[in-house]
């Protein structure tokens, strides 16, 4: 995909230099339709919404993450940003570790090959 094309995907880099990447990264207008599916989703599913739809993403997303890595299927979990009660644990893969430490694991195991 050409640069152009991609800085096209962002509305805010036609006015500005946006050089925040971190979690506040500029908004994607592909995001911006992913809100909107999602908002209308919980407007027609209440909290369904996540449990119908947004989990079997996130299964996807977690699949791809391992292919990525060259990391073994199951191996990878994710898990919600913060403190919490619950930080590291999963309830879509019970007694994993979260994302972040998933990622370290699968680096060095990575490196040892």
């Amino acid at each position: 995909m050409a640069l152009v094309r991609i800085r096209d995907e962002f509305p805010i880099l036609e006015r500005r230099n946006y050089l925040n990447s971190c979690s506040l990264g500029a908004l994607s207008r592909r995001a911006e339709a992913a809100l909107h599916e999602f908002a209308a989703r919980w407007h027609d599913q209440g909290a369904a919404a996540w449990y119908e739809h947004w989990w079997s993403l996130l299964a996807d997303l977690r699949r791809r993450v391992e292919k990525m890595f060259a990391a073994p299927a199951g191996s990878v979990s994710s898990s919600p940003p913060g403190p919490s009660k619950t930080r590291g644990r999963c309830p879509e893969s019970p007694g994993r570790q979260g994302l972040g430490a998933s990622w370290t694991a699968t680096r060095a195991q990575a490196r040892s090959r």
